[in-house]
């Protein structure tokens, strides 16, 4: 057997070694999970109850009333409302990782606990955001913003300084921002933004 003919029955063999067949010798399709959607999500966890959401728009008012909505803290995303001070506090491993972020009514850890705050800026359609950082190193959070359609867009974030806030402001209105993928950076890294 030649060599090519060879590394062409070797390579057969190992893409058949990769499928999956089923009781009758036919290859399964993959599997794909459906997302939960919010009522689904809501029978089995705990989400925000009573939500009015009201914002200023050069077409008039926009509102949103929902009996439930998504929880403040959804898949390691931090989401906020218009009007909303959250508390979000953070476990931290060895390493200096965030492992896991949980919303709180008060902040009864201090030095680990996160004030976020979201707003309609008054007398205009922007909003205006700010987040506290409690820890002693800065820390990086990804920012998207969902308008008033529902269309959600990541915007510009950058790193937090250790114990200080972090202030933004957009000129177009919001429904929500959400944080994603929090990471805490060296003592004396450069504050680098990002688009």
């Amino acid at each position: 057997m030649s060599v090519i003919r060879l590394g062409s029955y070797i390579f057969m063999l190992i893409a058949l070694a990769g499928c999956k067949m089923n009781d009758t010798g036919q290859s399964k399709a993959p599997i794909f999970v459906k997302p939960l959607t919010l009522e689904q999500y809501c029978e089995t966890n705990t989400c925000r109850e009573d939500v009015d959401i009201l914002v200023a728009t050069a077409e008039g008012e926009y509102t949103l009333t929902q009996l439930q909505y998504w929880p403040v803290v959804y898949k390691d995303d931090i989401i906020v409302l218009p009007g909303e001070r959250v508390y979000i506090e953070a476990e931290i491993d060895a390493e200096n990782n965030i492992t896991e972020l949980r919303s709180v009514e008060e902040n009864e850890n201090p030095e680990r606990t996160f004030e976020l705050f979201f707003a309609q800026i008054r007398g205009s359609y922007g909003m205006f955001f700010s987040v506290r950082n409690p820890l002693d190193n800065p820390v990086h959070f990804d920012f998207s913003l969902t308008d008033v359609e529902g269309n959600e867009y990541r915007v510009g974030s950058c790193p937090v300084r250790s114990n200080r806030s972090f202030l933004e402001r957009w000129p177009e209105p919001a429904q929500q921002i959400t944080l994603s993928n929090p990471r805490i950076l060296e003592t004396n890294a450069d504050i680098i933004c990002s688009s």
